[in-house]
């Protein structure tokens, strides 16, 4: 969190354990296959020793011998290599094991492959490895393993050992770092990879596959001229390489999905598309947005989002744009005619490589929401907190942003210690699952699992791992752990869901935005609140963000939907992917980025205050409404942001509501 994205995607995993040397003795220390007892070759040895001082590698035992991992060890410091380089052996029993037996309930292998890939399974610190070993079954078992283990297999020849081309080769190996997919082959070969997530409301759909037949008879159709009256048009994966010029002739059309095809133009005849409001054209290869949209009479919604974007014409984007996404593109600066969009409330522009943002864009007065997360800025526009409507940003992995030293680190669980069971829910990036965790078998968790880093809109999963050792409050959600990669995830705790109407769990307090919303969120048809559980609600939320700004951490996406609420209003506030600590900032900033938060939070309370139902007659009820309206519009979301007050002081603003509406001191009924 908070630091340049350099560092922070350091901070994906425990500390990266030193290269490993899977080992075996027979044949590889000594000039036979089966040796009735252990005993090893002094040149052989030196060898070993030589590669181990070299390469600074650990020992992992997978030899015949390694239930004796002590002797063994010892053994191997008496021929000078260090005590403490052997850290480990493999899993698994075999003969030798019948002498030790408190490893006899050791699971039997299929093949010494087998056990290699369970360990690796188990260690995704590993940095790199290699095998050496005179058995080629020790690299591909029955043919199940693959090729991560064999490119990585040096095999000795028993009748001479390990010899100076082994060790070359040794070097070589341990010397290339062991991949994200490599990883990734060894949980789904040992078991122990989660169950595939679902997609309900297709968030996660970024990625070219098959063609869509239905999208593709579409395509057909249009080309034919036989779709002139629809609204809406999804062509998404319809194995696009051009959009047929008839587009031009959907003058009805307000939604075009153009996604996941390989469009790199639009036809001129795109600007016949005189209704059009929303266009997605994410996944293709754009490498700059076409100046034909820029006539768009009521274009609201565009969506560029993981294309290749370099460049953006000065006349390309149409001023009516209220919703811009380029996440996950390769600018490096943006059009001065950004400023234009007099009606820009919401800016998605993570994972970029931008350099610096331009002036202009603080002529965008409506700006609500801004993406910045992992590009290059050193600077901001001066003037940018400031922005009076601006109650959303991201700055994670920035220059700007970075750290002197980072957070503490999260506890890092190993996928062993996980048993992952049914979905409990999705977002835009990744999804939960509840699960059990060793270290606390009685208790069940929530798994957080991310996807792929460059397509999350609010930034890359690290920076919210990053944060989690910082969120110790009674009103966070609490994190226990973190999984590292190939498969980042969060080990959270688990609230029990969809029970909040009966008092046993908890619920969303609100929906995202919708497309007619941008940048609120949305609740469902007749909800209403009473004046206790908003109370409540407002009052832990603004406890909570006091706690992340008083350590000058920023949540970055307070929300409703990002809160979780207990049936009484007790509220715990969550997904901290677009988090960052802006101390860097100076003491200057610090006090406007915390007071750009607090507009977010009065836009919380206006939407719960306008949900209040008072009864006929129930003043109290009424005033409370009145003057919970009015702190939020005129002070927590007024226009000067320096004139806001801070977390601290709203949670002094929100007790003095409840004292007026219970008439007395706190301790309130919570």
């Amino acid at each position: 969190l908070g630091c340049c994205r350099e560092l922070s995607l350091g901070l994906v995993g425990p500390p990266d354990m030193p290269s490993v040397i899977f080992l075996d003795l027979d044949g590889v220390l000594n000039r036979t296959r089966d040796a009735p007892h252990l005993r090893l070759d002094d040149d052989l040895v030196a060898r070993l020793r030589s590669l181990v001082r070299d390469t600074g590698a650990a020992i992992v035992l997978s030899t015949f011998w390694r239930a004796f991992e002590e002797y063994v060890s010892y053994v191997l410091s008496r021929h000078g290599i260090p005590h403490g380089t052997v850290i480990g052996r493999t899993p698994g029993r075999n003969s030798s094991f019948d002498f030790v037996t408190a490893t006899a309930s050791e699971p039997a292998f299929r093949s010494r492959a087998e056990e290699i890939t369970v360990w690796l399974a188990t260690h995704p610190e590993v940095a790199s490895f290699v095998i050496l070993d005179d058995r080629p079954s020790a690299a591909n078992g029955d043919g199940t393993v693959g090729e991560p283990l064999a490119s990585r297999f040096v095999q000795t020849e028993t009748s001479v050992g390990l010899s100076d081309a082994n060790v070359a080769r040794c070097r070589e190996a341990l010397a290339s770092k062991v991949s994200d997919a490599e990883k990734s082959v060894f949980l789904q070969a040992a078991g122990l990879a989660p169950p595939k997530s679902h997609d309900p409301r297709g968030l996660v759909d970024t990625a070219p596959g098959s063609v869509n037949e239905e999208a593709q008879a579409l395509s057909r159709e249009l080309s034919a001229g036989k779709l002139t009256a629809l609204t809406d048009l999804n062509l998404k994966k319809a194995g696009l390489a051009a959009l047929p010029p008839q587009i031009g002739e959907l003058a009805s059309l307000t939604k075009l999905d153009i996604s996941l095809n390989t469009l790199s133009t639009l036809p001129a005849e795109t600007s016949g598309l005189s209704s059009l409001r929303i266009l997605f054209s994410l996944g293709n290869q754009f490498e700059s947005i076409p100046s034909v949209l820029r006539s768009l009479p009521r274009l609201y919604m565009l969506s560029f989002k993981s294309n290749r974007l370099t460049h953006i014409p000065e006349d390309a984007l149409a001023p009516t744009i209220e919703w811009l996404i380029l996440t996950d593109n390769l600018l490096e600066e943006l059009p001065a005619s950004i400023g234009c969009l007099k009606s820009l409330r919401k800016c998605m522009l993570t994972n970029n490589r931008l350099l610096a943002l331009p002036d202009s864009l603080l002529q965008c007065r409506e700006l609500e929401l801004i993406r910045l997360a992992d590009n290059r800025l050193s600077d901001l526009p001066r003037g940018f907190w400031q922005l009076p409507k601006l109650a959303w940003a991201g700055l994670a992995g920035n220059p700007l942003v970075a750290r002197a030293a980072p957070l503490p680190p999260p506890r890092w669980v190993a996928p062993a210690e996980l048993e992952v069971g049914e979905q409990i829910g999705a977002g835009g990036g990744g999804f939960v699952h509840r699960a059990v965790w060793s270290a606390q078998p009685d208790e069940p968790v929530a798994l957080k699992l991310f996807r792929d880093a460059g397509t999350v809109t609010d930034g890359d999963p690290a920076h919210e791992i990053d944060v989690g050792s910082a969120l110790t409050h009674p009103n966070v959600i609490r994190v226990l752990g973190a999984t590292p990669r190939p498969q980042l995830g969060l080990v959270l705790e688990l609230l029990q869901l969809n029970k909040a109407s009966t008092g046993g769990g908890w619920g969303e307090l609100g929906k995202p935005p919708n497309f007619d919303t941008c940048a609120r969120d949305t609740y469902p048809a007749g909800t209403t609140f009473g004046a206790p559980f908003v109370l409540r609600a407002l009052s832990g939320v603004a406890a909570a963000c006091a706690h992340l700004h008083a350590q000058q951490l920023s949540h970055g996406d307070l929300y409703a939907h990002n809160t979780l609420v207990r049936h009484d209003g007790e509220p715990k506030v969550g997904d901290f992917g677009a988090a960052y600590n802006y101390a860097p900032l100076g003491a200057e900033a610090a006090p406007l980025v915390e007071r750009v938060e607090v507009r977010a939070f009065g836009c919380l309370a206006e939407e719960l205050a306008t949900r209040l139902a008072p009864a006929a007659g129930d003043e109290s009820e009424a005033a409370l409404q009145r003057n919970l309206l009015g702190l939020a519009r005129e002070a927590w979301m007024g226009a000067a942001v320096g004139a806001r007050p801070s977390f601290a002081e709203a949670c002094q603003q929100v007790e003095a509501l409840a004292r007026a509406y219970f008439e007395a001191p706190p301790p309130f009924p919570w």
